[in-house]
């Protein structure tokens, strides 16, 4: 016999993680039961929380030397396809760099230490993706961040003293060099990141990564004693480094959802 009723019926939901969908269901008058219409499904997308708060932290790569990044992060969700994000950061690096001056070992140390203020988009494009729903979590990040003092300041000297002939020079005789880097205050940057692996219903983790573009580092060089005639060599370190405007970064998140 034909279906003479058909209506629709929202009583099997399916949530989970990586599948929610509410299952239509019709009535057949003839045998007085319901059978699910497996032509009609309808999608409910992930929903993201209103507000969440982040811990940060964020390693950025210049040149062998590791810049860490640690704050909070304030995410605002403006649809399911979307969030902006605020944060407030640190920066900062490891104090000592051991490089090589030719043969001879050379310790750098870095005094690197700055605010950072930063503003980001996140759009997530395969929100509405059937196949392979892990994916809809993958996101394209765009922001601009602004460094307080985006300077990279380093004082080189050589390891251990050294010998030429029967001449031996120590440290102090041969001299240091202070190099000073300086980049943009304003740094735009682009990437991709995954939200969320959640641990509970409050607390996820996720990970971005992608590049920093800041600028062309402009280079300053102050030499002492033996060495005082490597400040000429500062315009070709600074053409070197040119390569350098767009450096990689990597930020992972702890994020607890407020609502």
């Amino acid at each position: 016999m034909n279906i003479k009723l058909v209506f629709l019926c929202l009583s099997l939901v399916f949530i989970s993680a990586l599948n929610a969908q509410v299952i239509v269901q019709v009535y057949d008058s003839a045998s007085a039961k319901y059978y699910p219409d497996t032509t009609r499904h309808y999608k409910i997308k992930p929903q993201r929380s209103n507000y969440a708060i982040n811990s940060i932290a964020g390693v950025t790569n210049f040149k062998n030397l590791f810049v860490y990044d640690f704050g909070v992060n304030l995410t605002k969700a403006i649809s399911d396809e979307s969030k902006i994000n605020f944060s407030v950061m640190y920066r900062t690096s490891a104090p000592i760099l051991d490089q090589n001056w030719g043969n001879y070992p050379m310790v750098m140390h870095s005094t690197i230490g700055s605010g950072v203020i930063n503003f980001r988009y996140d759009y997530f494009p395969l929100i509405d993706i059937e196949k392979f729903k892990i994916l809809r979590n993958i996101k394209i990040t765009a922001g601009l961040q602004y460094v307080e003092n985006p300077v990279y300041s380093f004082r080189a000297s050589l390891r251990d003293a050294v010998k030429w002939g029967q001449l031996t020079f120590t440290q102090d005789e041969v001299g240091y060099v202070d190099l000073v880097l300086k980049t943009n205050q304003l740094q735009p940057t682009l990437g991709i990141g995954y939200d969320e692996f959640f641990l509970n219903n409050k607390l996820s983790f996720g990970f971005d990564a992608g590049g920093v573009y800041n600028g062309y580092p402009i280079v300053t060089m102050d030499a002492h004693n033996m060495l005082e005639q490597t400040v000429k060599s500062a315009p070709r370190l600074q053409y070197n480094l040119r390569s350098y405007n767009v450096i990689p970064y990597v930020q992972l998140n702890l994020q607890y959802h407020l609502k």
